[in-house]
């Protein structure tokens, strides 16, 4: 509760500081409204803010009578008209006065955009990992140039292995080499995978395209090889197949506690450090009766990193927000309950947000304050199997033959992604236990925009800081990603029940947004509904496909 209050309270702040400059501004005379500086993309605002003025292409939304009055006043020239205004160049120097200008109500960079799994590393920071400049932009906490150099700089999740549980995987060129076993708790007749989602989910943690030279490439010098860009977020990381979900992406939860206390059986032999569930059901039961969630608690004792997908839950039929449907078994406090953001397809993380259909907590039967944090899970690309899914979603296919990739969101991405991301910890101090991992993944996340605590966790998953505070063992006052400056939350916690004023929660009820944060929590009743079968997390089977976020 300790944890919350702070965080409900900076939000009421917010709401009454917003209404307070709003009273203000319709005081100002109209000689000062018209000083106000249009609202500006993050990298242009990082451009003013470092003096940088260079030439540049700039996106304006306005009318096509004011984009030709701003290339009158400005000398711009126009590069290409859009239905909602123009792509202009600005000249050297230029950029100021156009942020200036009247005229303007939105400034944006033409940034370059890139494939989701790109823009994925990228905002987390992973692209730093791969090529060691991971060490650099710490807040100045002080040297450490002996650790530094004891250190091999370059971290690509070599000498991890994750189990993935299910649809299975398939052998493709990408995961060359690093399956080490293949196993089936199905009743289909081999751990391939008939669905694609396994596929997809083991590429974005450990894919690498291109072949084994390449790898070790990548693992030597960092990410300037062929194929760097398309792979996983640990390249070098080793994957053991369980399969638990079957063809149409789902499995009996007995298949899922299976292949965990696999997993725990088979820990020493394959060196086995994390688990990723990419998979979920709605709770029946508390965790603490919960059988899938007491297969997870085992996995925490026997000292296995669990990650679970929070759910695609968060919103009704109708688009309404929906708050208390985190999925069985990210609901444990023992298990790394992952939330999705959207990345708008930039790497900039200024722009995040946490995606529409992302369950959003507490717990439904406990109460616990969930997701854990958030990472990308929104039209992220990865690998491509044949099965159920390209079949009868060709339009999540981007691309034509070896090329092609399958393109899917949701929270099964994002758990994806954390597991990676834990992988690339787990090299550069094999000793971070699942506690360990919990704190230092939270307590280096940032905050989201516009995101309460019910939807973002602890914040947004942070590689770089995440393994600056493992190696140096304290949490870096700031990060460098992508040109902007990233503050860590500093704040972690777990088990945390959610009880406002005395008022019990009622079981069995998923509570929607009928009522605003403030200083306390209310919820509008809605209706919750569980079963005995555990769903792939790329599809909300319940509530239509929540692919993307619009």
């Amino acid at each position: 509760m300790s944890m919350l209050s702070p965080s409900l309270r900076g939000l009421t702040a917010c709401v009454r500081v917003a209404a307070a400059v709003s009273i203000c501004l319709l005081l100002l005379p109209e000689s000062a409204m018209a000083q106000r500086q249009a609202r500006l993309s993050a990298d242009l605002q990082q451009a003013l803010a470092t003096g940088d003025t260079s030439s540049r292409r700039v996106i304006v939304t306005a009318t096509q009578q004011r984009v030709d009055r701003l290339v009158q006043r400005h000398g711009l020239q126009v590069v290409r008209r859009v239905k909602t205004g123009a792509v202009l160049q600005v000249q050297e120097g230029g950029l100021p006065g156009l942020a200036d200008d009247e005229l303007l109500d939105q400034l944006s960079g033409d940034v370059v955009t890139f494939s989701s799994m790109d823009v994925t590393k990228l905002s987390l920071g992973a692209d730093q990992a791969w090529d060691g400049t991971w060490f650099q932009n710490r807040g100045n906490n002080g040297d450490d140039d002996d650790r530094r150099s004891t250190l091999r700089r370059t971290v690509v999740g070599a000498g991890v292995t994750v189990a993935v549980i299910d649809t299975g995987i398939d052998d493709l060129p990408a995961l060359s080499g690093h399956i080490l076993t293949n196993v089936n708790f199905t009743d289909e007749a081999d751990a391939t995978d008939n669905n694609g989602h396994g596929t997809h989910v083991a590429g974005i943690i450990a894919g690498s395209v291109g072949d084994a030279a390449s790898l070790r490439s990548l693992v030597t010098q960092g990410s300037n090889v062929d194929g760097a860009a398309e792979s996983g977020v640990a390249p070098a990381a080793k994957i053991v197949n369980l399969k638990a979900l079957t063809a149409d992406g789902s499995g009996l939860t007995s298949w899922v506690i299976e292949a965990i206390d696999w997993a725990i059986a088979h820990k020493a032999t394959y060196g086995i450090q994390i688990i990723n569930l990419s998979l979920g059901h709605l709770p029946a039961e508390s965790w603490r009766d919960d059988p899938l969630c007491l297969a997870v608690e085992r996995a925490y004792h026997a000292g296995i990193v669990v990650i679970a997908a929070a759910g695609n839950k968060g919103k009704t039929v109708d688009g309404e927000k929906i708050y208390g449907l985190i999925d069985s078994p990210a609901n444990s406090p023992f298990a790394l309950a992952v939330g999705a953001l959207n990345t708008h397809g930039t790497h900039f993380r200024s722009d995040d947000s946490v995606t529409t259909y992302s369950s959003r907590g507490p717990t439904n039967l406990d109460h616990i304050l969930k997701p854990d944090l958030v990472a990308p899970g929104n039209r992220v690309r990865s690998l491509l199997a044949t099965g159920t899914l390209p079949d009868t979603h060709p339009e999540f296919v981007v691309g034509f033959g070896p090329e092609a990739q399958l393109e899917l969101s949701g929270t099964s991405a994002a758990a994806a992604v954390v597991s990676g991301t834990a992988a690339l910890v787990l090299q550069v101090n094999p000793g971070v236990t699942p506690f360990g991992m919990r704190v230092l993944l939270q307590s280096t996340a940032s905050d989201v925009p516009m995101a309460n605590v019910a939807e973002e966790g602890a914040g947004s998953l942070n590689a770089v800081a995440a393994l600056q505070g493992a190696v140096f063992r304290r949490i870096p006052r700031y990060s460098v990603i992508s040109g902007e400056q990233i503050v860590p939350q500093r704040g972690a916690f777990a088990n945390v029940e959610l009880q406002v004023d005395g008022i019990a929660w009622s079981d069995g009820i998923a509570w929607t947004d009928g009522i605003a944060w403030s200083d306390g929590i209310a919820w509008s009743d809605g209706i919750a509904w569980s079963d005995g079968i555990a769903w792939s997390d790329g599809i909300a089977w319940t509530d239509g496909i929540a692919w993307t976020d619009g």
